[in-house]
């Protein structure tokens, strides 16, 4: 497979738009875009910088609509705020994605633009000495973004997954499987981490340097930014089953056994200044209005709610129950404590679980070796530890999952899980004729519209 060709029709993705995520969504930490003509920037007259930027800023894009709606699927959490758009309760709780709606192409479009730029930076990379360090920091960092969008697009359109090539009818686009998504994405992020194994201690310097942002704060060099690649790795080898590369992947990531890293990863980060992006999931908890809330039956499964900080920290006190459609609710989602708060790309607690998993369902199972970095887990939590006995070989997958949920709440992983391990018949159906979708149907602008 070949992103090369993704040059794109979609919805006529190109270099204009490449360069409007760059110059008009710049990052807080960012640099500034440095155009050579800024009353006419062009592609080739952007800066590494600026692209770089641009990246970034576009990786957010659509980040709320993915939030929202993987909640709702998996039944974290629901958007009730059906009376100025009942769509949120039709097409996410109802289970009736449109794929000429207002929630599928917000997330679908932004991470092919986000392929297109990347792509387009390694095509600026190509002038460059092969083996340069200049040349393998870019091909490390754009590779690992287009290997990350890939993921993300493959877990979400999980039949109708990615558009390689994408001639200009989008009625002859050649739509893969998801398997061969992820084994693009696997391609380019070994691509990038090979890259990023010669790339020097920096990727600033130079005319074609660059900086990241505070999201990759601990994670702005090469040598670190390759434990983040290798993080991606590992979590798209479980999607794949591949638990052999989960474990080898980790040993490069930046998995670390202490309770008080459980934070520790990249992220998205917002902020309001002029051309900036709010993080628009959060809401004061508090508010005369809420619009997401927790579904009922994340409290009412908590084995421990007065202890557990997973569930203690992101949902706010009992309000007076809302009702609508059917639906009701009692507890706000409080996620992100405000609207400049950073959302997980992925991160140390994350990784903790993946190596458990890995433990579990590898071909040499160790159940003490996974039980060991749940109970990390669960000492950072402050839940009482598992023993051999509440622990085993039988109740494992079990166990796992519950701790993902809690651990992973509102990260967009719960659906995901449940539907890989063939488990989504388990969540509750709030509503006679409600049903749990599988997947999102692909936009028919861009060659899909089978739900």
């Amino acid at each position: 497979m070949n992103i090369i060709l993704l040059k794109h029709r979609l919805s006529g993705y190109g270099s204009v738009l490449v360069l409007s995520i760059a110059s008009l969504l710049c990052i807080p930490s960012c640099q500034s875009l440095d155009f050579p003509d800024p009353n006419a920037p062009t592609f080739e007259s952007a800066s590494v910088q600026a692209l770089v930027t641009g990246l970034e800023s576009g990786m957010r894009l659509g980040i709320s609509n993915y939030i929202y709606g993987t909640s709702a699927a998996g039944r974290e959490a629901y958007n009730l705020d059906g009376l100025s758009d009942p769509r949120w309760i039709v097409e996410y709780i109802a289970g009736r994605l449109d794929p000429n709606g207002p929630f599928v192409a917000p997330f679908w479009g932004p991470r092919y633009r986000v392929m297109v730029a990347a792509q387009k930076l390694l095509d600026r990379a190509k002038s460059l000495p092969a083996n340069s360090v200049e040349r393998n920091r870019i091909e490390g960092f754009a590779n690992t973004v287009i290997g990350h969008q890939l993921m993300a697009v493959a877990s979400v359109f999980q039949r109708l997954t990615i558009q390689i090539p994408a001639p200009d009818n989008p009625r002859e686009v050649n739509l893969v499987a998801p398997s061969e998504g992820y084994a693009e994405a696997a391609r380019r992020l070994d691509a990038g981490f090979a890259a990023l194994q010669n790339a020097g201690t920096t990727f600033s310097g130079g005319p074609n340097g660059f900086t990241l942002s505070r999201g990759y704060t601990g994670f702005n060099t090469p040598a670190t930014f390759a434990r983040f690649n290798r993080a991606l790795r590992a979590r798209l080898a479980a999607w794949q089953g591949d638990y052999a590369t989960v474990l080898s992947a980790l040993q490069q990531s930046f998995i670390v056994a202490d309770t008080a890293q459980m934070r520790l990863g990249c992220y998205l980060v917002f902020g309001t200044g002029p051309g900036d992006l709010a993080n628009t999931v959060y809401e004061p908890p508090m508010a005369a209005t809420i619009r997401f809330w927790v579904h009922p039956s994340f409290e009412r499964d908590c084995e421990n709610p007065t202890q557990d900080r997973r569930f203690l920290n992101n949902v706010a006190p009992t309000r007076p129950t809302f009702s609508i459609d059917g639906l009701t609710a009692t507890r706000p989602f409080a996620v992100f404590k405000s609207n400049v708060d950073p959302i997980p790309i992925i991160r140390n607690e994350e990784l903790l679980l993946l190596r458990a998993e890995a433990n579990i369902r590898g071909a040499s199972p160790n159940i003490d070796a996974a039980r060991n970095d749940l109970n990390i887990i669960r000492r950072a939590a402050g839940v009482p530890e598992y023993t051999s006995t509440t622990f085993t070989a039988s109740n494992a997958l079990d166990r796992l999952l519950y701790e993902r949920r809690y651990s992973l709440f509102g990260e967009g992983h719960r659906w995901i899980d449940m539907r890989r391990f063939n488990r989504l018949s388990q969540l509750p159906i709030d509503r006679p004729g409600d049903v749990i979708p599988q997947f999102y149907p692909v936009p028919t602008t861009d060659g899909g519209g089978t739900n």
